[in-house]
């Protein structure tokens, strides 16, 4: 995401995990912000506003933005913001294999994209923005697990309300190429007890992150979060048959943080513990 130029105020960030990119900007009347955003990217606005607001091919226009608003932003085209009183506004970046995921688990496809929007204003939604800007104010005090569980439950509620069906680009209908796909299962078998990500897949392919997920899917028929997530338990399950590996090693081999991370993804995939497991298949 390109730094907002021309803009004063405060600025609050915090670094705790991968997936998620949020930050807090206080800017002062008259001040003039001109961006462009490469991710698809939220706003929320805490406080009561008036903004103006413009783009190549839209006049400047002026908001009155109610609070708790959450605006979808325009995706790569230059937009304008003047603010017309001092307005604090909270930004989050979504990353492209997250709203691919999420499309696939809440509406059941990949070809799925949010639709930019002015303002959105629910009790829902904005409670979901509450507690993860308190989060980050706090700097994460609850952890990793809890503000990922509200970006994605923030991502889900606007796939659901605010998204349309979009047509799979050119190169994504066929899927990947078989080369690829050999490619990419090699690496992730490889792989398996180190940290994977879209990314690092993306990358074996030579495909932008948001292309692969919609070539992967159509593949595999799955998204490479689950199809990554489902090869970690098949591994661990092969390792659980074995009496000489602990759970904890399992866990390490398999790439999870730790045993007890394994162990509830374990029991929430198959409906019973690595320890259940072991004992009845070993």
């Amino acid at each position: 995401m390109r730094e907002p130029r021309n803009w004063a105020g405060i600025r609050r960030q915090h670094s705790m995990t991968r997936s998620l990119a949020l930050r807090e900007d206080a800017g002062v009347r008259g001040m003039v912000s001109q961006r462009q955003f490469a991710k698809q990217t939220l706003v929320y606005f805490p406080d009561a506003s008036r903004v103006v607001h413009g783009s190549d091919d839209r006049p400047n226009q002026r908001y009155e933005v109610p609070q708790g608003t959450v605006v979808i932003a325009l995706r790569h085209e230059p937009e304008t913001i003047e603010l017309v009183e001092n307005t604090t506004m909270v930004t989050l970046e979504l990353q492209d294999d997250l709203l691919c995921d999420m499309a696939q688990t809440v509406l059941g496809r990949v070809d799925t994209a949010l639709v930019a929007s002015s303002g959105i204003v629910d009790t829902r939604l904005t409670a979901l923005f509450e507690t993860l800007r308190t989060e980050h104010l706090a700097g994460y005090p609850t952890g990793q697990v809890f503000a990922e569980a509200i970006e994605r439950s923030i991502v889900a509620f606007l796939l659901t309300h605010h998204a349309t069906e979009v047509g799979l680009p050119a190169d994504a209908k066929g899927g990947l190429a078989p080369f690829q796909a050999r490619r990419v299962s090699e690496y992730i078998e490889d792989r398996l007890s180190d940290t994977i990500t879209i990314r690092d897949l993306a990358a074996t392919c030579q495909l932008s992150i948001s292309h692969f997920s919609r070539n992967f899917a159509v593949t595999f028929q799955e998204t490479p979060r689950r199809y990554l997530m489902r090869r970690r338990l098949l591994r661990a399950k092969d390792l659980l048959r074995g009496a000489d590996t602990s759970l904890l090693d399992v866990a390490q081999l398999t790439g999870f943080q730790t045993q007890q991370h394994f162990s509830r993804v374990f029991a929430h995939a198959t409906g019973t513990t690595p320890g259940t497991f072991r004992r009845a298949n070993g």
